[in-house]
């Protein structure tokens, strides 16, 4: 189930005892906990909330033993629960805590994890009796009501392309991404404030989304450079729909390479990562990264990338070819 199938369940009064909370969207967990308190609880007191790395078992199962006292239900929210999927919680324990939850009517309790495996014996005792919510990525529809919401919110207005163009060019909607819900409320905050008029325009929102095109780049580079090929397609998908012109995106895997090369050449000299960052009048955390790629290519295949690069840059520059099938068939090169 997603979140709001949970959702209903708050709306419906039709609450389960025991729920998972896992997925990547730690804004929406935040949102459906902050709900659930102010639906389920009527004072503190019904509350037990345990942010611990390790939380204590026994002080959990003692908590959901106990009954309400200002509320019909009490609600129990534990953070860090990845203990409940380790091998240090025993099937045993697993079946008492959901023996605790069974026709249990005075409880709620979720549980918080990063991710689950279901492949394992604690997923497939608890899911018997739990009921597993996926906080995935909102779908572009979503995060579409998602940016009308907090731009409303905040008492301005978008226009219907500019809003189509901050959809399109998020970073959002690209599977394995940093950025989540938090950073987009951030970077729409930033973008109201700058707006006098309260109307949002395309030309605006080009302003903050178009730095988010310009890190895919970046990370679009390192992607081939490290030969992740399912990341360099998704974020060489992303450039070209943001107009990126193919030979701009060459240029930086050649400029990457270059430096690479460069960097390994001053390593031999037993430099450290300031001292090559004067040499080169780069800057240290760019060193430091490009050393942390460095220590994950050897330098024969360092070499033969660097060629392969060379070679795709004259394809394109001496035309008849698809700029775009350049970039897709030097992907797959690397990657081999």
């Amino acid at each position: 189930m997603g979140y709001r199938d949970f959702f209903d369940d708050l709306l419906k009064d039709d609450l389960k005892s025991l729920y998972v909370f896992y997925g990547e969207e730690e804004y929406m967990k935040k949102l459906m906990l902050t709900k659930a308190k102010q639906k389920i609880i009527n004072a503190e007191i019904d509350l037990y909330e345990t942010k611990d790395k390790n939380p204590n078992y026994d002080e959990i199962y003692s908590a959901v033993s106990m009954f309400p006292f200002a509320s019909d239900k009490r609600l129990i929210i534990v953070h860090n629960s990845e203990f409940f999927f380790s091998a240090k919680c025993t099937k045993a324990k697993l079946d008492k805590f959901l023996e605790a939850h069974s026709n249990n009517n005075s409880v709620v309790t979720i549980l918080l994890a990063k991710s689950i495996d279901k492949r394992k014996t604690a997923y497939k005792t608890l899911s018997k009796g739990a009921k597993f919510v996926d906080f995935m990525r909102l779908e572009p529809a979503e995060l579409k009501s998602f940016v009308v919401k907090k731009i409303t919110e905040a008492g301005y207005k978008i226009k219907e392309d500019a809003l189509r163009y901050f959809i399109e060019n998020s970073e959002y909607l690209i599977s394995d991404s940093e950025m989540k819900l938090f950073e987009v409320e951030k970077t729409l905050e930033v973008i109201t404030s700058s707006v006098e008029d309260k109307i949002i325009d395309r030309q605006t929102v080009a302003l903050y989304v178009d730095k988010s095109v310009e890190n895919n780049v970046f990370k679009w580079r390192e992607a081939v450079v490290l030969g992740n090929t399912k990341s360099a397609f998704i974020y060489l998908d992303k450039l070209i729909l943001a107009k990126e012109p193919p030979i701009k995106l060459i240029y930086m895997v050649n400029q990457l390479l270059s430096d690479l090369l460069n960097i390994k050449f001053l390593m031999k000299k037993n430099l450290g990562a300031s001292e090559i960052a004067r040499i080169m009048k780069s800057r240290d955390f760019i060193v430091k990264n490009n050393i942390a790629i460095l220590r994950k290519i050897p330098e024969d295949k360092l070499l033969k990338m660097f060629k392969l690069s060379l070679d795709a840059d004259d394809m394109m520059k001496m035309g008849g070819v698809d700029g775009l099938t350049v970039l897709q068939k030097l992907i797959c090169q690397i990657s081999i």
